[in-house]
């Protein structure tokens, strides 16, 4: 009897000691540890949109790239404007400038959102380093964040005979260079003048034929004054007294 309950007691103690020994070996969780904040900061990045993964900037056309917006501070936040420049990406040199776009519209606190950037390109084909910036204010303090910053490829655009800003450039050209040399044919180059046919006006004064048609009577404007007898009976006829003086001259 003796020694089962000295062996019972034994195990008890052993137990004892076990949950000691495994309470002192477990760590409390709530020493040592520290909680994790995410910082707030007002996030902004830029991609092209998945229709040109090979980030290409074509000359003469718009081009776009996509700007995500992430206010993750307690203030709200007002964008004021995106631009872009374009360097050279071996020496670091300065291309050009992006026509910056305005927005001033607020982002509010929490909140994120992502819009569009349009902007045009003229150099020569080649691999340049493009840089998108943005433009915010944050409690009446103007700041700015780049968003992308990345190596792109400029490259002309594709030309096709059936492209219809080609074909509406070619045929504007090809109306003004119409307009001009018709201008310069009118101007420099008149067109000669018909010969006009003029009418023979009717001869106005004594006519030659000593008989007036249709009249009956004699023109005397070309009988010599000395054969015209003065004295003429009814019908233009001669007298006796002159037929006689008339025979008397012929002997």
């Amino acid at each position: 009897m003796y020694i089962r309950a000295l062996f019972t007691n034994a195990l008890a103690l052993s137990a004892v000691v076990l949950r000691v020994l495994a309470a002192e070996s477990t760590p409390d969780e709530s020493v040592g540890t520290t909680e994790v904040n995410e910082e707030p900061i007002f996030k902004v990045s830029a991609t092209f949109p998945e229709d040109n993964p090979f980030s290409h900037v074509v000359n003469g056309q718009q081009n776009v790239i996509e700007v995500l917006l992430e206010n993750r501070t307690p203030n709200n936040i007002k964008l004021k404007s995106v631009s872009g420049t374009f360097s050279n990406p071996k020496t670091g040199a300065f291309m050009r400038n992006t026509t910056a776009q305005k927005f001033d519209m607020p982002i509010a606190a929490g909140s994120g959102m992502k819009l569009p950037y349009a902007f045009h390109n003229e150099a020569k084909p080649m691999e340049a380093r493009f840089q998108v910036y943005v433009n915010y204010e944050q409690e009446d303090v103007q700041e700015e964040k780049v968003a992308f910053d990345g190596l792109i490829t400029i490259v002309e655009p594709s030309v096709s005979l059936f492209d219809w800003r080609l074909l509406s450039t070619w045929s504007f050209v090809a109306a003004l260079l119409g307009g001009a040399g018709y201008f310069t044919y009118l101007n420099f180059f008149p067109a000669p003048k018909k010969a006009t046919k003029v009418k023979k006006a009717a001869p106005v004064g004594p006519v030659d034929s000593p008989v007036i048609a249709g009249s009956g009577v004699y023109n005397e404007d070309w009988i010599p004054a000395h054969h015209i007898k003065k004295g003429k009976g009814k019908g233009g006829a001669l007298s006796s007294g002159d037929e006689s003086d008339s025979r008397r001259r012929r002997r």
